[in-house]
């Protein structure tokens, strides 16, 4: 992920099952989970994107 976007989607674990694109790991935005699916599905020869990323607030607000 780092190579296709964003340095900050470095804890994103990739696993390719045929043309599914699996995406395991954390983020600490939305945005990010997002990105992260976006540039996976934008990889030649995938149909499927599944996020299973997870968002970990990194600065939690009380």
């Amino acid at each position: 992920m780092q190579r296709l976007g964003s340095s900050r989607l470095s804890r994103v674990e990739c696993e390719s099952r045929g043309t599914t694109i699996l995406l395991l790991g954390t983020t600490s935005t939305y945005y990010q989970k997002q990105l992260a699916q976006t540039i996976a599905g934008k990889v030649p020869g995938v149909h499927h994107v599944i996020n299973q990323l997870r968002v970990i607030d990194a600065h939690p607000t009380l």
